[in-house]
């Protein structure tokens, strides 16, 4: 134990001599180790950030479509997203339909162009029924929601939501206001009654902070000029039996429209992070490159090391250094140079993936222990493997003729 102890003191003082030299060798694995480590920092904040965004959507909620585009049909022509969507009578019918089906909500949607003074924004336009922004859990900040009666009597009035708010209004209050909202070439003249507060999940395209909101009535009037709707948005009472009750829901739909397409919370969630496992999986085998491309310098850096230390090893061997001594020192050393390099790189990779997490405004990166440990790991197999050949070309050296040299 001494003289492993010994040894590894020995190849400490070796590498602090060449101190340029050590220090240019550990480079290639800091950045290959910082790399690894700032990958998964980012990507497990990242998954964290979506799971709490999307989760604000409602868990207790499915989202129902018929036809191609996106949920919401955000980004399309509200008129041709609507040609065959859903109607009052499948409302009815769906919410008698299942007995964990705690309430069926109508959205019409599409997108048009907001003015407000010189600004023009093309932006998503929703229709909500008045009584539906309790379930979806959406709260009011300033003004109020429209009433029954706005809503039987088309009245041109909508909430703003809390991205649009800040675009058009940043600096003045909206409520009173009047914006101009043109779809399919027919501008209206709608007057902000209320701002809502911030909902999140604005990666989806079902975001409400990015939206218009019209009474479901006139939505349908402006954009879809049927008496038609969009979308479902459908609240259970049992979150365990939601994809039974989507099951059911689907089976009901398909009887009477094509492409019935649904979704939830959990459903997204994991749709998003497939994504990002993907992602992950590229940028760590772009890390591992990195990590044995420094393997292989730290091989050459070594190689190079036992030629000009011939006659130190000779000299070694002489005074009754073993072969193995001399292989558990070179080896030792590689290992040192693979664990310092690490150790710093993954210091730094945990401030990388700190600053790309706030770059792309998510909220934290996280880093468990288990990926430290099996990095660290993996690092010291890699010195191992990397500095077994030229620990034994050392080993080999025969010490009278490295003397006499």
């Amino acid at each position: 134990m001494r003289n492993l102890i010994g040894l590894i003191r020995l190849s400490f003082r070796n590498l602090l001599v060449k101190k340029l030299t050590s220090f240019l060798t550990i480079l290639s694995i800091v950045f290959g180790s910082g790399a690894f480590i700032a990958v998964l920092c980012s990507n497990e904040g990242a998954k964290l950030n979506i799971q709490r965004e999307l989760e604000k959507l409602g868990v207790d909620l499915i989202w129902v479509k018929s036809g191609s585009g996106g949920f919401l049909g955000i980004g399309g022509n509200g008129a041709e997203q609507t040609a065959k969507n859903f109607s009052f009578s499948d409302k009815e019918l769906l919410g008698k339909y299942d007995s964990n089906i705690k309430k069926v909500n109508l959205v019409i949607s599409g997108s048009g162009i907001i003015r407000y003074k010189k600004m023009e924004i093309f932006q998503p336009v929703l229709g909500y029924h008045h009584d539906s922004f309790d379930s979806l859990g959406i709260t009011i900040d300033g003004g109020r929601f429209f009433s029954d009666v706005e809503e039987e009597q088309y009245a041109l009035v909508a909430l703003l939501g809390y991205e649009v708010k800040n675009t058009f209004f940043a600096k003045e209050n909206p409520l009173g206001k009047y914006v101009y909202l043109q779809v399919n070439g027919i501008i209206s003249l709608i007057k902000i009654i209320g701002t809502l507060k911030q909902k999140g999940g604005g990666g989806s395209d079902i975001s409400v902070d990015r939206s218009l909101i019209l009474p479901l009535k006139i939505g349908q009037k402006i954009l879809a000029g049927k008496d038609k709707s969009s979308n479902f948005i459908v609240q259970v009472n049992e979150e365990n039996h939601l994809p039974g009750t989507k099951s059911q829901i689907k089976l009901l739909l398909e009887k009477r429209y094509s492409g019935i397409q649904l979704t939830d919370a959990k459903e997204m969630v994991e749709s998003s992070q497939k994504i990002m496992d993907n992602i992950i999986f590229v940028g760590l085998c772009l890390a591992l490159i990195s990590l044995v491309t420094g393997g292989i310098g730290i091989m050459n850096v070594m190689l190079m090391s036992v030629v000009q230390r011939k006659k130190e090893v000779g000299l070694r061997k002489a005074i009754g250094a073993t072969d193995t001594n001399i292989m558990l020192q070179f080896l030792f050393e590689a290992v040192i140079i693979c664990l310092s390099g690490g150790i710093i790189g993954m210091v730094l990779g945990i401030a990388i993936g700190n600053m790309i997490a706030s770059s792309l405004n998510i909220n934290e990166s996280v880093i468990s222990i288990t990926p430290i440990i099996l990095s660290l790991l993996f690092i010291i197999i890699l010195g191992i493997i990397f500095g077994l050949f030229p620990a034994l070309k050392a080993s080999q050296i025969d010490p009278y003729e490295a003397l006499r040299g």
